[in-house]
Protein backbone atom coordinates (compact mmCIF):
# COMPACT_ATOMS: atom_id res chain seq x y z
CA UNK A 1 0.00 0.00 0.00
CA UNK A 2 2.62 2.30 0.67
CA UNK A 3 4.25 1.08 -2.52
CA UNK A 4 1.21 2.42 -3.94
CA UNK A 5 0.96 5.35 -2.52
CA UNK A 6 4.84 6.78 -3.13
CA UNK A 7 4.26 6.00 -6.81
CA UNK A 8 1.21 8.09 -7.18
CA UNK A 9 2.58 10.83 -5.15
CA UNK A 10 5.59 10.91 -7.60
CA UNK A 11 3.05 10.83 -10.25
CA UNK A 12 1.30 14.08 -9.37
CA UNK A 13 4.68 15.55 -8.09
CA UNK A 14 5.86 14.61 -11.85
CA UNK A 15 2.72 15.97 -13.43
CA UNK A 16 2.35 19.00 -11.46
CA UNK A 17 6.67 19.41 -12.37
CA UNK A 18 5.25 18.99 -16.21
CA UNK A 19 2.62 21.76 -15.62
CA UNK A 20 4.76 24.02 -14.24
CA UNK A 21 7.87 23.57 -16.60
CA UNK A 22 5.19 23.50 -19.76
CA UNK A 23 3.86 27.11 -18.42
CA UNK A 24 7.81 28.30 -17.88
CA UNK A 25 8.41 27.10 -21.40
CA UNK A 26 5.04 28.65 -22.61
CA UNK A 27 5.56 31.85 -20.91
CA UNK A 28 8.99 31.98 -22.30
CA UNK A 29 7.85 31.52 -25.91
CA UNK A 30 5.20 34.06 -25.18
CA UNK A 31 7.84 36.46 -24.30
CA UNK A 32 9.92 35.89 -27.31
CA UNK A 33 7.05 35.97 -29.79
CA UNK A 34 6.13 39.33 -27.98
CA UNK A 35 9.72 41.07 -27.95
CA UNK A 36 10.18 39.64 -31.94
CA UNK A 37 7.06 41.58 -32.74
CA UNK A 38 8.02 44.89 -30.75
CA UNK A 39 11.43 44.35 -32.03
CA UNK A 40 9.74 44.20 -36.08
CA UNK A 41 7.45 47.21 -34.90
CA UNK A 42 10.67 49.09 -33.76
CA UNK A 43 12.55 48.31 -36.42
CA UNK A 44 9.91 49.47 -39.54
CA UNK A 45 9.08 52.76 -37.11
CA UNK A 46 13.21 53.55 -37.08
CA UNK A 47 12.96 53.10 -40.88
CA UNK A 48 10.02 55.30 -41.36
CA UNK A 49 11.80 58.00 -39.46
CA UNK A 50 15.00 57.12 -41.18
CA UNK A 51 12.76 57.96 -44.57
CA UNK A 52 11.17 61.16 -43.38
CA UNK A 53 14.45 62.31 -41.90
CA UNK A 54 16.39 62.01 -45.37
CA UNK A 55 13.15 63.61 -47.10
CA UNK A 56 13.43 66.47 -44.99
CA UNK A 57 16.43 67.25 -46.16
CA UNK A 58 15.14 67.55 -49.85
CA UNK A 59 12.39 69.18 -51.38
CA UNK A 60 10.36 66.15 -52.21
CA UNK A 61 7.08 65.03 -50.86
CA UNK A 62 7.40 61.09 -52.31
CA UNK A 63 10.32 58.66 -51.17
CA UNK A 64 10.42 56.84 -54.02
CA UNK A 65 12.04 59.79 -56.35
CA UNK A 66 14.89 60.23 -53.26
CA UNK A 67 17.62 58.15 -55.41
CA UNK A 68 16.67 60.25 -58.40
CA UNK A 69 16.92 63.21 -56.50
CA UNK A 70 19.96 62.42 -55.06
CA UNK A 71 21.67 61.81 -58.61
CA UNK A 72 19.87 64.95 -60.34
CA UNK A 73 21.14 66.87 -57.17
CA UNK A 74 24.63 65.32 -57.16
CA UNK A 75 25.55 66.60 -60.64
CA UNK A 76 24.01 70.36 -59.76
CA UNK A 77 26.31 70.40 -57.51
CA UNK A 78 29.29 69.05 -59.90
CA UNK A 79 28.64 71.62 -62.46
CA UNK A 80 28.34 74.40 -59.70
CA UNK A 81 31.53 73.74 -58.58
CA UNK A 82 33.20 73.05 -61.45
CA UNK A 83 32.12 76.71 -62.41
CA UNK A 84 32.75 78.17 -59.15
CA UNK A 85 36.41 77.20 -59.63
CA UNK A 86 36.28 79.34 -63.01
CA UNK A 87 35.56 82.22 -61.69
CA UNK A 88 36.72 85.11 -59.93
CA UNK A 89 35.77 85.95 -56.27
CA UNK A 90 33.04 88.62 -57.06
CA UNK A 91 31.30 86.61 -60.01
CA UNK A 92 31.41 83.44 -57.29
CA UNK A 93 29.35 85.61 -54.94
CA UNK A 94 27.17 86.93 -58.20
CA UNK A 95 26.57 83.13 -58.65
CA UNK A 96 26.00 81.93 -55.35
CA UNK A 97 23.60 84.36 -54.87
CA UNK A 98 21.47 83.65 -58.25
CA UNK A 99 21.45 80.13 -57.58
CA UNK A 100 20.25 80.26 -54.44
CA UNK A 101 17.40 82.40 -56.04
CA UNK A 102 16.90 79.91 -58.70
CA UNK A 103 16.51 77.36 -55.34
CA UNK A 104 13.52 79.60 -54.19
CA UNK A 105 12.00 79.69 -57.38
CA UNK A 106 12.14 76.05 -57.69
CA UNK A 107 10.56 74.72 -54.55
CA UNK A 108 7.79 77.53 -55.01
CA UNK A 109 6.98 76.41 -58.45
CA UNK A 110 7.03 73.39 -58.32
CA UNK A 111 4.96 73.17 -54.74
CA UNK A 112 2.68 75.39 -56.72
CA UNK A 113 2.32 73.22 -59.40
CA UNK A 114 1.21 70.07 -57.04
CA UNK A 115 -1.37 72.35 -55.63
CA UNK A 116 -2.64 73.18 -59.19
CA UNK A 117 -2.98 69.43 -59.67
CA UNK A 118 -6.36 67.64 -58.56
CA UNK A 119 -5.23 64.11 -57.17
CA UNK A 120 -8.29 61.80 -55.82
CA UNK A 121 -5.95 59.67 -53.79
CA UNK A 122 -3.04 59.52 -51.51
CA UNK A 123 -1.25 57.59 -54.50
CA UNK A 124 -0.54 60.21 -56.74
CA UNK A 125 0.02 63.01 -54.17
CA UNK A 126 3.69 64.59 -54.69
CA UNK A 127 3.99 63.42 -58.34
CA UNK A 128 3.62 66.59 -59.57
CA UNK A 129 5.82 68.26 -57.19
CA UNK A 130 9.13 65.26 -57.67
CA UNK A 131 8.87 65.54 -61.29
CA UNK A 132 9.44 69.43 -61.62
CA UNK A 133 12.09 69.46 -58.58
CA UNK A 134 13.64 66.60 -60.57
CA UNK A 135 13.52 67.91 -64.21
CA UNK A 136 13.87 71.79 -63.12
CA UNK A 137 17.11 70.94 -61.45
CA UNK A 138 18.28 69.11 -63.72
CA UNK A 139 17.73 72.04 -66.29
CA UNK A 140 19.56 73.74 -64.11
CA UNK A 141 22.46 71.60 -64.71
CA UNK A 142 22.63 72.42 -68.08
CA UNK A 143 21.92 75.88 -67.69
CA UNK A 144 25.23 75.80 -65.31
CA UNK A 145 27.34 73.71 -67.72
CA UNK A 146 26.23 76.02 -70.56
CA UNK A 147 28.08 78.89 -68.63
CA UNK A 148 31.54 76.92 -69.04
CA UNK A 149 31.43 77.12 -72.68
CA UNK A 150 30.81 81.07 -72.60
CA UNK A 151 31.89 82.56 -68.84
CA UNK A 152 31.94 86.11 -69.95
CA UNK A 153 28.59 86.49 -71.26
CA UNK A 154 27.52 84.34 -68.18
CA UNK A 155 28.93 86.63 -66.09
CA UNK A 156 27.24 89.91 -67.87
CA UNK A 157 24.03 87.88 -67.73
CA UNK A 158 24.51 87.06 -63.61
CA UNK A 159 24.14 83.57 -64.31
CA UNK A 160 20.50 84.17 -65.10
CA UNK A 161 18.30 80.86 -64.78
CA UNK A 162 15.56 80.00 -67.16
CA UNK A 163 12.39 80.57 -65.97
CA UNK A 164 10.37 78.15 -69.35
CA UNK A 165 10.32 74.72 -68.47
CA UNK A 166 7.63 72.34 -69.17
CA UNK A 167 6.81 72.00 -65.72
CA UNK A 168 6.50 75.47 -64.43
CA UNK A 169 5.45 76.93 -67.63
CA UNK A 170 1.73 77.53 -66.85
CA UNK A 171 -0.83 80.23 -66.92
CA UNK A 172 -1.50 80.02 -63.23
CA UNK A 173 2.04 79.87 -62.40
CA UNK A 174 3.84 83.07 -63.93
CA UNK A 175 5.90 85.34 -62.05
Amino acid sequence: MLKLTFKLYIKVWMMGLIKRVTWILLTAVIGIAINNIAFAEKNEFAKQTESLRKLNKTPLIREENYNEYLQVDKELNSSYKSLSKLLDKDSRAVLKKTQLEWIKWRDDKCSKLQEGVECGTVGCYGLENDSCIIQVTDDRTEELQKFKLNIKDAISNKFEFSRKNKYVDHDYLKD
